[in-house]
């Protein structure tokens, strides 16, 4: 409800024409823009916070350049040369307002996929539509907002993930479509207020994402939109950000009751120089409803200085307390290093690594841009590879309504807890075609009806396997090994909304003593690639 109470006084302002020619405020969660940021900040000598995601384009200080690198030689030809028709679909935004008193662009969204599995009779198709606006009233008041309206006939591994957790992953609740397919919706929003060059305000519905890796052990983009609102406070060496949220969990049925939580994040990130940034983060998930459903808010809720909350009531208590701590160093002007350490509980007494108690996960990852050298302004070749491990039981808790989740989905990873991944990704682009490649290599535990071997963060911590033993490890009780092979070619018509037509081939294994299922798929669209959407695991 809250998304469309901003949604609408979002279009009440747009009425108003007050004096401004500014641009939106944010750079989208996306992995492909994130990278192109990263390549243009590895050139540059001013530091810059790029920790905590969506990044504020103002904050950059270098805005001018990246926003040129996406579009090519051709699109700035396109805009002097081509007829209205062309320039808007393959150049402008679709509606395009900027009259020196209000500023504003209207784009459509969508994605129109067609998969094709050579061993299956089925017909897997996604169908969506949607749009997206853009606007600002001053250097210091601007907003953005989406809603995504979707029918989907999926692949069956994720036609169970949607019947055993009655969502679309990372795209809200899924109701029944036709019988065998899904209808889904999507809205999003934020406002944001520069009250200084330093102190940022936003409030909306949307999501979030720590860190430089393809993955977050700490927040993830991987789970549905949540209401929040954030205050950041920046300097040239130092970012303060304090978000608060509510989070919710439902079962059986969407339109069940809704049980509601609410959580408090702390981040902060420290640059020596324009080599290196240092952050710590904290994360708790109030237990602010009891089980009659009485608010029972706690006043520790509205406190936004990092780590009181975890002094005050430590990691293993009624509420589910996270602690965060990352690192990312520039290597050279092509390449940069990022890790990540999440500390969910750690027994003192009992250090081993495999104590039940001993919750943790590291990450540990590479990019490398311009790797052809000066071969040619216009082929870039890009390379990440990064490694994500879990231990068992990890942002559960003994309440499964406290799990690090929202949505029937993790806050964080979206294979939950208990695993260790490979993620290899290498992207060639050469002018507006891009050829991607992605292996994924996993290894996790699946349970049987009556255990819990780690890997579902939703399953209560009192029911875990090796409870009070130090023989709990990754892919204990039913060891499951997981691998996606991708490989995709697109063709980028409008870099405005990142409009691809696409076409690839891919591959999953999912292997385990109970089940081994192997599937090759063809797929082809065009779609507006602006968000993150994750279906490997």
């Amino acid at each position: 409800m809250m998304t469309y109470r901003i949604f609408i006084v979002f279009l009440c302002l747009v009425s108003f024409q007050i004096k401004l020619n500014a641009q939106p405020a944010y750079y989208p969660i996306n992995h492909a823009t994130n990278n192109q940021l990263s390549k243009v900040l590895l050139q540059s000598t001013k530091n810059n916070h790029t920790g905590f995601r969506p990044l504020l384009k103002n904050k950059m200080n270098v805005s001018e350049a990246f926003d040129s690198t996406l579009q090519t030689h051709e699109h700035h030809q396109l805009i002097d040369t081509k007829k209205w028709f062309w320039r808007k679909l393959l150049s402008e935004s679709f509606v395009l307002i900027n009259d020196g008193k209000f500023h504003a662009e209207i784009n459509p969204l969508f994605n129109l996929e067609y998969l094709i599995v050579p061993d299956l009779p089925d017909n897997y198709t996604t169908n969506t539509r949607g749009i997206m606006v853009n606007g600002a009233f001053s250097d210091k008041l601007s907003f953005t907002t989406k809603f995504y309206e979707n029918q989907a006939f999926p692949l069956p591994y994720i036609d169970q993930f949607v019947d055993n957790h009655i969502v679309m992953p990372g795209q809200g609740a899924a109701k029944v479509f036709q019988e065998s397919g899904w209808d889904f919706s999507m809205a999003s929003a934020r406002l944001s207020v520069d009250f200084s060059p330093a102190i940022n305000l936003t409030i909306g519905h949307d999501k979030h994402f720590i860190g430089e890796g393809y993955r977050s052990l700490l927040l993830s983009d991987n789970s549905f939109n949540y209401p929040f609102v954030k205050l950041q406070l920046t300097t040239s060496k130092v970012q303060y950000i304090s978000m608060f949220t509510q989070f919710q969990h439902f079962a059986d049925h969407y339109y069940f009751y809704h049980h509601r939580r609410h959580g408090n994040f702390s981040y902060i990130s420290w640059l020596p120089n324009e080599r290196l940034e240092i952050s710590a983060f904290e994360a708790v998930i109030w237990q602010t409803f009891d089980e009659q459903e009485n608010n029972n808010m706690n006043i520790g809720f509205f406190n936004p200085i990092i780590f009181t909350k975890a002094a005050y009531l430590g990691l293993n208590d009624e509420h589910n307390i996270l602690l965060g701590f990352q690192a990312k160093f520039k290597i050279s002007t092509n390449s940069l290093l990022y890790g990540q350490l999440m500390l969910d509980n750690i027994d003192f007494q009992q250090l081993n690594e495999s104590y039940f108690e001993n919750k943790y996960g590291f990450q540990l990852g590479v990019k490398m841009f311009d790797l052809l050298g000066n071969l040619s302004p216009y082929h870039q070749l890009f390379v990440q590879l990064e490694y994500n491990q879990v231990a068992p039981y990890s942002y559960s808790h003994a309440e499964p309504l406290q799990a690090y989740a929202h949505f029937n989905q993790a806050l964080a990873h979206p294979l939950g807890a208990g695993f260790r991944e490979t993620v290899a990704i290498g992207n060639y682009r050469f002018r507006n075609f891009s050829l991607r490649v992605q292996y994924n290599q996993s290894v996790s535990s699946a349970d049987t009806a009556a255990s819990n071997n780690g890997s579902n963060i939703f399953l209560s911590n009192e029911s875990a396997f090796g409870l009070e033993s130090d023989k709990n490890t990754i892919g204990q009780g039913i060891r499951t090994e997981i691998q996606h092979t991708k490989i995709e070619l697109s063709y980028r018509l409008n870099p405005q909304t990142s409009w691809s037509i696409f076409v690839g081939i891919a591959r999953r294994d999912y292997v385990n003593e109970i089940e081994h299922t192997t599937n090759d798929f063809l797929f082809f669209g065009m779609r507006t690639n602006l968000r993150n959407i994750y279906y490997d695991f």
